[in-house]
């Protein structure tokens, strides 16, 4: 049993995921795969320390023999997704890496399901705002002194709110 690293590595665009495992400094597993016989560099799409590299490689392999382009190569035609969810079953599968609880799973979907809230509705009001400030547009199409100052900042406020929201939208991950 030897403590290293699993990852998961492809090249950007490519099908193909390599799936490996290194006891060295990840950085220096990943240059030494990036030697002059690749056409563009490997980057890691998951990376993951556990107690015994050697055993939860082989579990990966296996669990995903049907996406083996070759028998003597360790790539896979399959999604960086799918390695990645194979590594960490296989790791779990195999006592190496311990998942989250039951409270921790529900924390983490309450804050991602709240987070979505929050960018729906900020993204909402930017919205509303704009409508405004186009409604203040169309009513005086030529804003005078104090009126064009407070415009701007509604326009800078809208744009903030919908950058952020959309911003909170994406990254519920």
């Amino acid at each position: 049993m030897s403590k290293g690293y699993i990852y998961a590595a492809r090249q950007p665009g490519a099908r193909e995921v390599k799936i490996g495992k290194t006891r060295k400094n990840p950085a220096v597993r990943l240059g030494q795969l990036n030697n002059t016989s690749v056409f563009k560099d490997l980057e890691f799409e998951f990376l993951l320390s556990v107690s015994d590299h050697d055993a939860v490689e082989k579990a990966v392999h296996v669990l995903l023999a049907q996406y083996r382009v070759r028998k003597d190569r360790e790539f896979f035609r399959c999604s960086p997704r799918k390695a990645r969810s194979a590594i960490k079953r296989a790791a779990v599968g195999r006592g190496r890496y311990s998942v989250a609880t039951a409270s921790e799973k529900a924390i983490g979907t309450v804050r991602r399901s709240l987070q979505l809230l929050l960018g729906t509705s900020l993204s909402i009001l930017g919205l509303g705002v704009t409508a405004v400030l186009l409604f203040i547009i169309y009513v005086d199409p030529v804003p005078h002194g104090e009126s064009a100052v407070w415009m701007l900042g509604l326009m800078a406020a809208s744009a903030t709110m919908l950058w952020s929201g959309f911003n909170l939208m994406r990254s519920r991950t």
